[in-house]
């Protein structure tokens, strides 16, 4: 019994098929081609018995496409690697695990670019210092607050990782200078 429900539903969709015209849009058999209201009928002015709708003739009629401006990305502004500033009163660190409130602070900016957020939090090494404490004044800028400019000590390297993956280790400057400080409080 079941393969007669089958077998009845395949009839009926044949039958719904070939009424249709197979798909094609049109009720003509499919060994009729385009000789009816072909567009040598058309070309000649005279009136076409039908109009031909089939897809082909559709896809052969070129597609005209509005112009589109193209948009250059714009090129990132240049920001340096590292920036070393004094800043106003706030929280900053002595490099050895402390929070201290000062008046004035030092601020060593970072370009985030280049130190992308991972699973592990960035680490700043000033020599055998050790800053963990870091902010995002704002976009594209990873800041150290050090509590004053005589922990940043000349010839000291500034290097940055990832918590403890000595892996991702990645100096930023293999040794102050006084450059590097130019403007600075003691």
């Amino acid at each position: 019994m079941p393969n007669a429900i089958w077998s009845t539903a395949a009839v009926v969709a044949v039958i719904a098929l070939v009424a249709c015209g197979g798909g094609r849009g049109s009720a003509e058999p499919l060994a009729e081609s385009s000789a009816a209201g072909s567009s040598d009928a058309v070309s000649a002015g005279e009136a076409p018995d039908r109009v031909d709708t089939r897809r082909s003739d559709h896809e052969a009629a070129p597609v005209v496409q509005p112009a589109t401006p193209v948009v250059q990305p714009a090129t990132p502004a240049t920001r340096p690697l590292i920036t070393i500033s004094q800043i106003g009163a706030g929280d900053a660190e002595d490099g050895s695990g402390h929070v201290v409130s000062q008046a004035q602070r030092i601020a060593v900016d970072l370009d985030a670019r280049v130190f992308p957020p991972r699973a592990l939090d960035p680490v700043l090494h000033v020599g055998a210092l050790r800053f963990v404490h870091y902010s995002h004044p704002r976009p594209g800028v990873l800041r150290f607050a050090v509590d004053a400019a005589a922990r940043l000590a000349l010839g000291a390297e500034l290097a940055v990782q990832y918590g403890d993956d000595v892996a991702s280790r990645r100096v930023v400057l293999q040794a102050i200078t006084q450059d590097d400080l130019r403007g600075l409080a003691p």
